[in-house]
Protein backbone atom coordinates (compact mmCIF):
# COMPACT_ATOMS: atom_id res chain seq x y z
CA UNK A 1 0.00 0.00 0.00
CA UNK A 2 1.11 3.93 -1.10
CA UNK A 3 -0.12 6.54 1.02
CA UNK A 4 0.46 10.79 0.77
CA UNK A 5 -0.39 12.68 3.96
CA UNK A 6 0.21 16.23 3.50
CA UNK A 7 1.56 18.41 6.38
CA UNK A 8 -0.45 21.67 5.27
CA UNK A 9 -3.62 22.41 3.50
CA UNK A 10 -2.88 23.02 -0.34
CA UNK A 11 -5.92 24.41 -1.20
CA UNK A 12 -8.50 22.11 -3.38
CA UNK A 13 -6.33 23.03 -6.81
CA UNK A 14 -3.02 22.16 -6.15
CA UNK A 15 -4.15 19.30 -3.52
CA UNK A 16 -6.14 17.23 -5.99
CA UNK A 17 -4.20 17.66 -9.33
CA UNK A 18 -0.65 16.56 -7.30
CA UNK A 19 -2.35 13.96 -5.79
CA UNK A 20 -3.56 12.14 -8.96
CA UNK A 21 -0.55 12.92 -10.09
CA UNK A 22 1.29 11.05 -7.82
CA UNK A 23 -1.65 8.67 -7.76
CA UNK A 24 -0.97 7.38 -11.31
CA UNK A 25 2.91 7.32 -10.86
CA UNK A 26 1.62 4.37 -8.92
CA UNK A 27 -1.07 2.61 -11.05
CA UNK A 28 -2.20 2.13 -14.42
CA UNK A 29 -5.37 2.67 -13.16
CA UNK A 30 -7.61 3.32 -10.30
CA UNK A 31 -10.66 5.02 -8.46
CA UNK A 32 -11.16 8.27 -7.24
CA UNK A 33 -13.08 9.09 -3.87
CA UNK A 34 -13.38 12.03 -2.25
CA UNK A 35 -14.13 11.83 1.51
CA UNK A 36 -17.66 13.18 1.36
CA UNK A 37 -18.40 10.82 -1.57
CA UNK A 38 -20.79 7.27 -0.79
CA UNK A 39 -20.70 4.65 -2.89
CA UNK A 40 -22.92 1.48 -2.70
CA UNK A 41 -20.54 -1.39 -3.12
CA UNK A 42 -21.41 -2.58 -6.25
CA UNK A 43 -19.69 0.77 -7.49
CA UNK A 44 -16.30 -0.91 -7.34
CA UNK A 45 -17.12 -3.71 -9.20
CA UNK A 46 -18.82 -1.49 -12.02
CA UNK A 47 -15.63 0.64 -12.31
CA UNK A 48 -13.34 -2.13 -12.07
CA UNK A 49 -15.48 -4.01 -14.92
CA UNK A 50 -15.05 -0.43 -17.18
CA UNK A 51 -11.09 0.07 -16.34
CA UNK A 52 -10.81 -3.36 -18.00
CA UNK A 53 -13.03 -3.18 -20.61
CA UNK A 54 -12.24 0.21 -22.15
CA UNK A 55 -8.39 0.27 -21.02
CA UNK A 56 -7.57 0.66 -24.93
CA UNK A 57 -10.25 3.01 -26.34
CA UNK A 58 -8.67 6.60 -26.46
CA UNK A 59 -12.45 7.60 -26.64
CA UNK A 60 -13.29 6.99 -22.98
CA UNK A 61 -11.62 8.75 -20.73
CA UNK A 62 -13.93 8.27 -17.31
CA UNK A 63 -15.96 6.04 -15.44
CA UNK A 64 -18.71 7.87 -13.67
CA UNK A 65 -20.25 6.79 -10.44
CA UNK A 66 -22.77 9.49 -10.43
CA UNK A 67 -26.36 9.43 -12.32
CA UNK A 68 -27.69 12.75 -12.20
CA UNK A 69 -31.36 11.68 -13.42
CA UNK A 70 -31.80 8.21 -12.33
CA UNK A 71 -35.58 8.26 -12.49
CA UNK A 72 -35.15 7.66 -17.08
CA UNK A 73 -33.47 4.58 -18.17
CA UNK A 74 -31.25 5.97 -20.71
CA UNK A 75 -29.73 3.32 -22.79
CA UNK A 76 -32.24 0.89 -23.49
CA UNK A 77 -31.74 -2.43 -22.18
CA UNK A 78 -27.60 -1.84 -21.51
CA UNK A 79 -26.67 -1.46 -17.72
CA UNK A 80 -24.34 2.58 -18.67
CA UNK A 81 -24.32 4.72 -21.50
CA UNK A 82 -22.07 7.39 -22.19
CA UNK A 83 -22.19 11.24 -22.16
CA UNK A 84 -19.64 14.14 -23.06
CA UNK A 85 -20.03 15.15 -19.24
CA UNK A 86 -19.99 12.89 -16.03
CA UNK A 87 -19.95 13.26 -12.75
CA UNK A 88 -16.59 13.67 -10.16
CA UNK A 89 -18.42 12.26 -7.54
CA UNK A 90 -17.04 8.60 -7.38
CA UNK A 91 -15.48 8.07 -10.56
CA UNK A 92 -12.23 6.17 -12.20
CA UNK A 93 -10.14 6.85 -14.82
CA UNK A 94 -6.42 5.39 -16.61
CA UNK A 95 -3.17 7.32 -16.11
CA UNK A 96 -2.37 7.55 -19.44
CA UNK A 97 -6.06 9.91 -19.54
CA UNK A 98 -4.90 11.49 -16.82
CA UNK A 99 -1.34 12.61 -18.23
CA UNK A 100 -3.33 15.07 -20.57
CA UNK A 101 -4.32 16.81 -18.03
CA UNK A 102 -4.73 20.51 -19.30
CA UNK A 103 -3.98 22.36 -15.83
CA UNK A 104 -3.29 26.18 -15.48
CA UNK A 105 -2.75 27.93 -18.71
CA UNK A 106 -4.32 29.86 -21.63
CA UNK A 107 -6.53 28.39 -24.29
CA UNK A 108 -6.03 29.20 -27.57
CA UNK A 109 -8.74 29.95 -29.78
CA UNK A 110 -8.66 26.97 -31.69
CA UNK A 111 -9.37 25.28 -28.48
CA UNK A 112 -12.14 27.82 -27.03
CA UNK A 113 -13.44 27.08 -30.62
CA UNK A 114 -12.96 22.83 -30.29
CA UNK A 115 -14.33 23.01 -27.13
CA UNK A 116 -17.44 24.72 -28.42
CA UNK A 117 -17.86 22.83 -31.02
CA UNK A 118 -17.71 19.61 -29.20
CA UNK A 119 -20.01 20.24 -26.52
CA UNK A 120 -22.96 21.63 -29.12
CA UNK A 121 -24.76 24.77 -28.48
CA UNK A 122 -26.80 25.13 -25.13
CA UNK A 123 -24.71 22.92 -23.08
CA UNK A 124 -23.11 24.92 -20.50
CA UNK A 125 -19.98 25.54 -22.64
CA UNK A 126 -19.85 29.64 -21.55
CA UNK A 127 -20.27 28.84 -18.32
CA UNK A 128 -17.67 26.50 -18.14
CA UNK A 129 -15.54 28.34 -20.10
CA UNK A 130 -15.74 31.62 -17.17
CA UNK A 131 -15.38 28.92 -14.56
CA UNK A 132 -11.90 28.58 -16.37
CA UNK A 133 -11.12 31.68 -16.78
CA UNK A 134 -11.60 32.90 -13.29
CA UNK A 135 -9.91 29.71 -11.73
CA UNK A 136 -7.18 31.23 -13.68
CA UNK A 137 -7.23 34.18 -12.28
CA UNK A 138 -7.30 32.55 -9.20
CA UNK A 139 -11.10 33.91 -7.70
CA UNK A 140 -11.85 29.77 -7.42
CA UNK A 141 -9.94 27.46 -6.43
CA UNK A 142 -11.00 24.21 -8.06
CA UNK A 143 -9.97 20.98 -10.07
CA UNK A 144 -12.96 19.80 -11.99
CA UNK A 145 -13.51 22.49 -14.85
CA UNK A 146 -9.91 21.56 -16.06
CA UNK A 147 -10.71 18.20 -16.37
CA UNK A 148 -13.55 18.64 -17.76
CA UNK A 149 -11.76 20.57 -20.54
CA UNK A 150 -9.16 18.56 -20.86
CA UNK A 151 -12.26 15.80 -22.09
CA UNK A 152 -13.79 18.28 -23.90
CA UNK A 153 -10.40 18.77 -25.78
CA UNK A 154 -9.76 15.00 -26.51
CA UNK A 155 -13.45 14.29 -27.21
CA UNK A 156 -13.34 12.40 -24.16
CA UNK A 157 -16.95 10.71 -23.37
CA UNK A 158 -17.63 9.27 -19.35
CA UNK A 159 -18.94 6.05 -18.68
CA UNK A 160 -22.15 6.56 -16.94
CA UNK A 161 -24.47 3.89 -15.25
CA UNK A 162 -27.99 3.84 -15.19
CA UNK A 163 -28.36 3.41 -11.91
CA UNK A 164 -27.06 6.03 -9.34
CA UNK A 165 -23.97 4.38 -7.73
CA UNK A 166 -22.75 7.36 -5.39
CA UNK A 167 -24.41 9.92 -2.82
CA UNK A 168 -22.37 12.89 -2.84
CA UNK A 169 -23.28 13.89 1.64
CA UNK A 170 -20.65 17.03 1.80
CA UNK A 171 -23.45 19.46 1.56
CA UNK A 172 -25.53 21.43 4.09
CA UNK A 173 -25.02 22.76 7.43
CA UNK A 174 -21.11 21.59 8.84
CA UNK A 175 -19.89 20.98 5.06
CA UNK A 176 -16.42 21.55 4.50
CA UNK A 177 -16.91 22.79 0.62
CA UNK A 178 -20.92 24.75 0.77
CA UNK A 179 -23.56 25.28 3.27
CA UNK A 180 -25.99 24.28 -0.06
CA UNK A 181 -28.36 21.22 0.24
CA UNK A 182 -30.14 21.27 -3.04
CA UNK A 183 -32.29 18.43 -4.06
CA UNK A 184 -30.06 17.41 -7.09
CA UNK A 185 -27.63 16.10 -4.08
CA UNK A 186 -29.62 13.50 -2.59
CA UNK A 187 -30.04 11.21 -5.45
CA UNK A 188 -30.22 7.89 -4.04
CA UNK A 189 -28.22 5.30 -3.91
CA UNK A 190 -28.85 1.91 -5.87
CA UNK A 191 -26.88 -0.97 -6.54
CA UNK A 192 -26.40 -2.25 -10.30
CA UNK A 193 -26.79 -5.66 -11.46
CA UNK A 194 -24.39 -8.08 -13.08
CA UNK A 195 -23.26 -9.29 -15.54
CA UNK A 196 -23.42 -5.81 -16.91
CA UNK A 197 -24.91 -5.54 -20.22
CA UNK A 198 -22.62 -3.25 -22.73
CA UNK A 199 -24.04 -0.84 -24.98
CA UNK A 200 -24.19 -1.87 -28.42
CA UNK A 201 -22.52 1.50 -29.87
CA UNK A 202 -20.11 4.32 -28.36
CA UNK A 203 -21.51 7.55 -28.67
CA UNK A 204 -22.80 10.57 -26.24
CA UNK A 205 -26.37 10.25 -24.89
CA UNK A 206 -27.11 13.87 -26.08
CA UNK A 207 -30.74 13.52 -24.33
CA UNK A 208 -29.28 13.15 -20.77
CA UNK A 209 -26.29 15.40 -21.15
CA UNK A 210 -28.94 18.06 -21.41
CA UNK A 211 -30.57 17.06 -18.72
CA UNK A 212 -27.62 17.02 -17.20
CA UNK A 213 -27.37 20.57 -17.70
CA UNK A 214 -30.44 21.56 -16.73
CA UNK A 215 -30.42 20.00 -13.24
CA UNK A 216 -26.89 21.28 -12.31
CA UNK A 217 -28.40 24.95 -13.56
CA UNK A 218 -31.25 24.18 -11.29
CA UNK A 219 -30.19 21.92 -8.63
CA UNK A 220 -34.00 20.33 -8.75
CA UNK A 221 -33.48 16.74 -9.76
CA UNK A 222 -36.60 14.62 -11.46
CA UNK A 223 -38.79 13.31 -8.86
CA UNK A 224 -39.00 9.16 -9.20
CA UNK A 225 -41.60 6.99 -9.14
CA UNK A 226 -42.00 4.15 -6.48
CA UNK A 227 -41.59 1.76 -8.81
CA UNK A 228 -37.91 3.01 -10.19
CA UNK A 229 -37.27 3.85 -6.50
CA UNK A 230 -38.06 -0.29 -5.66
CA UNK A 231 -36.19 -1.44 -8.90
CA UNK A 232 -33.50 0.56 -7.75
CA UNK A 233 -33.07 -1.03 -4.62
CA UNK A 234 -33.74 -4.06 -5.29
CA UNK A 235 -32.81 -4.49 -8.99
CA UNK A 236 -33.88 -8.42 -9.09
CA UNK A 237 -37.41 -7.06 -9.20
CA UNK A 238 -36.86 -6.09 -12.82
CA UNK A 239 -36.80 -10.03 -13.90
CA UNK A 240 -39.51 -10.88 -12.25
CA UNK A 241 -42.92 -11.28 -14.27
Amino acid sequence: MHTLFREENLGCERAINEALDWFFEQVPCGIILEDDCLPDISFFRFCEEMLERYAADLRVFQVSGRNEAPDRRWSGNASYFFSRYGGIWGWATWADRWQRHVKRRELTSEELSAISEYTEPGFGVGKRIELWKSTQAGQIDTWDIQWWLTRALEHGLAVVPETNLVENIGFGKGAHSTSTDQVRHRNEVGEISFPLRHPETLHANLTYDREFCLINSSGEAPRRSLKTRLLQRFPALGSLK
